[in-house]
């Protein structure tokens, strides 16, 4: 940008770098549109005092960077969250939910979920007083990783490689591991994830309800005249005569 004449002119410039994350003891750039391997410290080979023999070294220097796609890429460095099974981040301008393990992997078309990304992924910056976009935790204990918005946090199992909830841990703006427990900061209180009575989250209790497809292959009829269901419910050390009050239907 550069003032002439009292106008404002503008340079297109490229992306800027929006978060920097380890892969395989590699350091990935996340761009808007793109991402890119830092060549940093990278094996070279030096000769030797004599000059007869070659030596393997590390640099000790970037020495530039490698594209890994010009099509993905991620904005919003809130939705990025590393684990052992990869790097997960959110593509705002394509909509879609990543893994990152070596190659791409779109999971929101390939766990059938697209249509919830496409729904929930905006453009906005996230911050913690709007939520206006999503934010990604990792949770070590249930092997879970969490994407939440204002209004969902929807749960991926890392050991099941499904989607397999919702929770109400909408709104939250941050969670972190400490080595024993997940912390979770809201309303301006510190509370523990998991602990507590079933159903109570941050003070409130909160119902539950479990949706069963039953039909996965639409493109065939079905017609169901018995439906068997069995549950056990306890209330601590007491079994209780009733579970689920309410079965609903639809096609």
């Amino acid at each position: 940008l550069w003032l002439n004449n009292s106008e404002y002119n503008f340079i297109s410039l490229p992306s800027f770098v929006n978060s920097l994350k380890i892969f395989n003891d590699n350091i990935l750039a996340f761009q808007d549109k793109a991402i890119s391997q830092i060549l940093f410290n990278s094996r070279v080979q030096i000769n030797t005092s004599d000059g007869v023999p070659i030596e393997i070294s590390n640099s000790n220097k970037v020495e530039g960077k490698r594209y890994i796609t010009n099509s993905i890429g991620c904005k919003n460095k809130h939705s990025i969250c590393e684990s052992n099974h990869g790097i997960y981040f959110i593509d705002d301008y394509n909509k879609a939910l990543y893994l990152f393990n070596g190659q791409f992997n779109n999971l929101g078309e390939a766990k059938s979920f697209q249509a919830w990304v496409k729904n929930n992924v905006t453009n906005k910056k996230w911050d913690p007083l709007n939520f206006n976009n999503i934010t990604t935790f990792k949770d070590p204990i249930n092997n879970e990783i969490l994407f939440v918005n204002k209004n969902y946090s929807l749960a991926y199992n890392e050991s099941l490689e499904q989607f397999t909830s919702f929770y109400s841990y909408n709104d939250v703006p941050y969670m972190i591991y400490n080595g024993e427990d997940n912390l979770i900061i809201k309303d301006n209180k510190l509370w523990l994830k998991n602990k507590g009575d079933y159903n109570m989250f941050f003070g409130q209790y909160k119902p539950f309800y479990v949706t069963v497809i039953a039909n996965d292959n639409t493109g065939s009829d079905k017609i169901f005249d018995t439906v068997e269901f069995r549950s056990d419910s306890w209330n601590n050390d007491k079994l209780l005569q009733s579970s689920y009050d309410t079965l609903k239907v639809w096609n």
